[in-house]
């Protein structure tokens, strides 16, 4: 870390000439820039503070400073904590100096108390602020406001908390924190030295003051501290794992492998070597004149004895019987070669995936870039910034869930790398796409195949309805947990609420209305041959049916008395879609995942469901016009998943036990879902 201070002009406690007319005697400030002194500090990492009072009373001259040392103190004592928990020990500790302070009857700093703390580790920010003292992150030639988040909180006289919320990011090299108190912030801001220091190429002391110098006597109508954190490579930082591809215990030596067949070559060309540079008179001699001793000559039975020819010749008959095998045995010579081929596949072989390994640890490592960039943007209380880190970190889950693929069987150490990347990724994106995730839930009512196999539900009032095709009794579920069936001689394709019971259809084209234990009937009349009753909604009544290979929706209206009149065409065009919700605009759930809003029978806006996890087969979508939200459905992972009608993610409702999601339904009042997963039925709060 580099770290620059200046104090502008600190003010004076007796007068004197030719000062600004807004100076006065009762203004104290500092900063306090504190570094790990031992190995055992290092874990917690740097300390920075900033500090200004108004209306100083003559007791209260080094209050700043004992804020200061109590936080220091206590911020470093337990070296084994971990810095944000260090940091809220020490403010819970600064909050009970500020309480006693009180209680002594000195409350004259109450309103007047400005103080910023921050701590630096390996890149990972800690902060929180009180009073009117401004933290701003300077990356990439723009200024973010970090300290927006804070949700500060309004103080309490008994027992005094001065200092709340703590907010926690992840920073890069080369990232710029400046520590603003409020005359200098504003001072800064009207000057544009705030943009001119965001414009550096480099940031430096000298670039700094080449500022101060250009605006002159006007840095003499301010007072207060600027406190600047350049993030660099330093000491405290921890080294970057390195994975070394392990040599592979081979199951033979290449040089045991080829030794017969060197030495078969190497004797061979010595042999001819030899008899290359002997002359052939030198030959004949040897031949004719032995030494002396070296041979008996008998008659008749003659015999020739040299010393070591028996040795010799037994040596050179197991020779020829190897090299005769070589010639002649071709399993063997197929044998050698395989051998061969297999030793330097696995030689090539490791090479080429030490050099992946390298490759794959850039990757990792730009990742981890990407991912601490994703942080740092998430900490800011800005929706384009926090967009642009969600869209950030499915392109980094997206990278890393195919190296995991495609490194599967490397070294251990390495993979292990990938799969924390890729854990660390899972859990950010399930944040930032509000991920309610049920552990653990129990039904709320389960089924017996016994009594009712349900397939799917109808929530109207505080009753819930089951139906399915493949029977033909429907069955309500009362508030009490009491199930009653009642008996049907027609299967239930369709069903929907009313504002006065529900509405069943039954294919090719009945319909009915339950309502108080009665039931009504009625035949809908066809808009065309071939018309198909895929899906249902209802609004104000009049019913809206999807056909589905067509792209056609059709409007009843209805007339009565449970009686729907002739059909209309409601679209200009077809819309090819898999379920239907209408709430005043058409709500069409397309393949692809997009959702379509036409309105007035015109296209009005799609909807891209880009979340995490990315969705499967979103199978159903729902809403009503007393509905705030778009539910949609989607059985593959687990959950249902509400949208604004804007397009917005609200949340997502999953579990692990929802592995066979066959409907939904939601409460009038928004605030219960209802799923049925096989046959069992779960309630979750919204």
């Amino acid at each position: 870390m580099q770290v620059f201070e200046f104090h502008f002009n600190p003010r004076q406690k007796s007068g004197g000439k030719n000062l600004p007319y807004h100076w006065s005697p009762d203004l104290a400030f500092n900063s306090y820039c504190s570094e790990p002194g031992n190995i055992y500090e290092k874990r917690l990492g740097s300390l920075y503070m900033v500090g200004l009072l108004k209306s100083v009373l003559p007791q209260n001259v080094h209050f700043l400073d004992k804020v200061a040392e109590t936080i220091k103190k206590r911020f470093y004592r337990n070296t084994l904590s971990a810095p944000e928990k260090s940091l809220k020990a020490s403010l819970k500790e600064a909050n009970e100096f500020f309480e006693q302070t009180a209680k002594k009857g000195d409350v004259s700093w109450l309103g007047n108390f400005n103080f910023a703390v921050l701590t630096l580790r390996n890149y990972k920010l800690n902060f929180t602020k009180t009073g009117n003292i401004k933290i701003f992150l300077v990356r990439n030639g723009k200024i973010l406001d970090i300290d927006k988040k804070l949700n500060l909180e309004d103080i309490e006289p008994y027992p005094l908390k001065i200092f709340g919320s703590v907010i926690s990011g992840k920073l890069m090299e080369g990232d710029l924190l400046l520590i603003l108190t409020e005359e200098v912030e504003k001072f800064f801001r009207e000057e544009k030295i705030l943009q001119d220091i965001a414009d550096f190429t480099q940031f430096s002391n000298r670039n700094l003051h080449q500022i101060f110098d250009e605006k002159g006597e006007k840095l003499n109508t301010i007072s207060g501290v600027c406190l600047a954190v350049l993030l660099t490579k330093d000491a405290y930082s921890d080294k970057k794992e390195t994975i070394s591809l392990k040599q592979p215990k081979q199951a033979f030596s290449l040089k045991e492998t080829f030794s017969p067949v060197l030495k078969f070559l190497a004797f061979n060309h010595s042999k001819k070597k030899i008899k290359k540079e002997m002359p052939p008179s030198a030959e004949k001699k040897s031949e004719k004149k032995p030494d002396k001793g070296g041979y008996k000559l008998k008659l008749p039975n003659l015999h020739f004895s040299f010393p070591g020819l028996d040795v010799f010749l037994a040596a050179r008959e197991k020779f020829d019987d190897f090299r005769n095998s070589l010639v002649f045995d071709r399993k063997l010579i197929f044998t050698f070669l395989f051998f061969i081929i297999l030793a330097l596949g696995a030689f090539f072989s490791a090479g080429e995936k030490k050099d992946k390994i390298s490759d794959y640890q850039v990757r990792l490592d730009k990742i981890q870039e990407n991912i601490n960039l994703a942080d740092s943007y998430a900490i800011l209380n800005d929706a384009n910034l926090q967009n642009r880190a969600g869209k950030i970190l499915k392109d980094c889950w997206s990278d890393i869930t195919s190296i995991a693929r495609e490194t599967q069987d490397f070294p251990a150490s390495f993979y292990s790398r990938v799969i924390s990347l890729k854990n660390d990724i899972s859990q950010r994106l399930e944040g930032f796409n509000k991920v309610s995730d049920l552990k653990n839930p129990a039904p709320y009512f389960s089924f017996s195949a016994e009594n009712y196999i349900p397939h799917r539900l109808v929530v109207n009032g505080q009753n819930i309805y089951f139906f399915s095709p493949y029977g033909s009794n429907i069955a309500v579920l009362s508030p009490e947990k009491r199930l009653e069936v009642i008996e049907e001689e027609m299967k239930i394709d369709l069903a929907q609420n009313l504002e006065e019971g529900i509405v069943l259809f039954s294919k090719p084209d009945k319909v009915m209305t339950y309502n108080d234990g009665k039931l009504f009937s009625s035949v809908l009349e066809k808009p065309y041959e071939g018309f198909s009753f895929d899906d249902l909604a209802v609004f104000g009544d009049n019913l809206y049916f999807l056909d589905i290979k067509a792209g056609q929706i059709i409007r009843y209206v209805n007339l009565g008395d449970f009686d729907w009149g002739r059909n209309a065409f409601w679209l200009k065009k077809s819309a090819v879609g898999k379920s239907l919700a209408v709430d005043g605009s058409v709500w069409i759930l397309e393949n692809g995942n997009i959702i379509s809003e036409y309105y007035n029978g015109s296209l009005r806006n799609k909807i891209e469901l880009e979340i995490f996890p990315e969705m499967k087969d979103a199978s159903r979508i729902y809403t009503s016009a007393s509905l705030p939200y778009l539910f949609v459905e989607d059985p593959l992972q687990k959950r249902i998943v509400l949208l604004s009608k804007e397009g917005q993610l609200i949340k997502q409702i999953r579990s692990d036990k929802f592995d066979n999601i066959l409907d939904f339904g939601v409460n009038p009042d928004a605030k219960t879902l209802w799923i049925l997963n096989g046959m069992d039925l779960y309630k979750a709060e919204i």
